[in-house]
């Protein structure tokens, strides 16, 4: 190419063809000569330069000189004469015009030849300025380059002789018109379609909005288990078991009518399916935690509240508490709502009390709200001194004590059960098997974490 270059260079320096010393030939043979160097390949060979030619000259709006396309120009502030370079081909394409193609002027000479506008139909992308009595091309005045030829972008072409049969088709040839076409055609397209950006930013979108359409699916059959305190997990879950537990089996149904679920859960169409049991616990958690929120902004809202307590062991032998908050609605109708279990070492009174003050202070509850505790009769919830029924009271006096009747009544059937024989007999015999089972599985935990 650098060699073809030079070449043309050195052409143009060194050489002048007969055209240039026939310039005295009458105007009929100058014509006569015309038409038989048209002949000479003046379309190019490249296919696919020619599409993309084809495509942008078919909606590119070629501009008349009359007087209506006159007073939109002025009314836009647009000058198309390119001679004048006050616009920009960008801006002027992108506001609908073409090369600017006036017919109904005069062309005046330049040595002994004119420009012809036969060749706005031989080669569209050619515009002409009245201005400077030259040709220029549009498409390289659009989208210009460092391979552009300047003659055709800020000079102009004037050399008439030489136009149709050796200029313009090299130029159509050259790497820079090409790469100008192709600029044009696809900003074109992009205009039309929208632009790659736009293309992928949307596709983005829906990939975003199914995964959220997908992960709702998932939260609302967690959810759906979770209000009917049924289990999640199954006992085995691979793809052979004829049951998977609650959970997957209620996304397999669902998949029967829901597309999302069916592409994701089912087919398997992503890498992630968001159903092991760290991503349930993780859901659940989060779950969890808008309850929680729910519940403590009704009970500050609510202003005053009472507070039940009590710990028990579970199968591995931890201590839980158990905290319940009682407070009356806007309707005065009492409501009771569960705020969690929580694991302690310790059941004494000063334990109890600071892991009841530091799960209100958490949760943003104040000490000072309490009017009410309730316990069991335990040394260390109901003790005059160092209970936490005395504790909370330290801190807030209004925090009224009250034996809990549920734990009342279960006292009295106790001993109401220990008079009569046989009924002692069952519950010991009971009571037994309940430790020894607890035992069991205790040892039974512990070789499996040795293994």
């Amino acid at each position: 190419m650098d060699k073809f270059l030079v070449k043309i260079s050195k052409s143009k320096k060194n050489t002048k063809t007969n055209a240039e010393k026939n310039v005295g030939l009458s105007e009929e043979n100058l014509h006569s000569i015309e038409k038989k160097r048209s002949k000479i390949d003046i379309v190019p060979n490249t296919k696919d330069i020619n599409q993309i030619q084809n495509a942008v000259s078919s909606d590119v709006v070629t501009s008349k000189s009359d007087q209506t396309t006159n007073t939109l120009l002025e009314s836009d502030n647009f000058i198309q004469d390119p001679g004048e370079k006050s616009t920009n081909a960008l801006i002027l394409f992108s506001s609908g015009f073409g090369p600017y193609q006036p017919n109904n002027i005069i062309f005046p000479q330049h040595s002994g030849r004119k420009f012809r506008p036969e060749w706005y139909s031989s080669f569209p992308w050619i515009e002409y300025s009245p201005s400077s009595n030259s040709a220029f091309c549009f498409y390289c005045r659009a989208f210009p380059s460092n391979t552009s030829d300047p003659t055709f972008v800020s000079v102009g072409f004037k050399q008439w002789s030489k136009a149709s049969y050796k200029s313009f088709p090299q130029h159509e040839k050259s790497f820079g018109h090409k790469e100008a076409s192709a600029k044009l055609a696809g900003y074109k397209s992009s205009k039309k379609s929208g632009s790659i950006i736009s293309k992928v930013n949307t596709h983005h979108q829906q990939i975003v909005a199914d995964n959220r359409a997908y992960l709702k699916c998932i939260l609302d059959s967690l959810l759906y288990c979770a209000r009917q305190g049924i289990a999640v997990r199954g006992h085995r879950e691979d793809e052979d078991s004829s049951n998977k537990g609650n959970f997957l089996e209620l996304l397999t149904l669902c998949a029967n009518d829901n597309d999302i679920i069916q592409r994701y859960f089912i087919e398997k169409e992503k890498t992630f399916r968001y159903v092991s049991g760290d991503y349930t616990n993780t859901f659940l958690e989060y779950l969890a935690n808008i309850v929680i929120k729910n519940i403590i902004d009704n009970v500050i809202a609510a202003g005053i509240f009472s507070i039940i307590v009590d710990e028990t062991q579970d199968l591995s032998r931890h201590e839980q508490v158990a905290i319940i908050i009682r407070y009356a609605t806007k309707d005065l109708s009492p409501a009771e709502v569960f705020l969690g279990f929580y694991e302690t070492e310790t059941t004494d009174g000063e334990t109890l009390s600071m892991l009841i003050k530091s799960t209100f202070v958490s949760h943003g509850l104040k000490i000072e709200n309490i009017r009410g505790q309730c316990y069991d009769g335990a040394a260390s919830m109901r003790g005059s001194y160092k209970g936490v029924r005395a504790r909370i009271r330290e801190e807030n006096h209004l925090a009224m004590y009250i034996h809990c009747n549920a734990h009342i009544l279960n006292l009295c059937l106790i001993d109401l059960a220990k008079q009569v024989s046989y009924v002692r007999n069952v519950f010991g015999t009971l009571k037994d098997y309940e430790t020894k089972k607890s035992f069991f599985l205790l040892y039974q935990n512990q070789i499996v974490r040795e293994k």
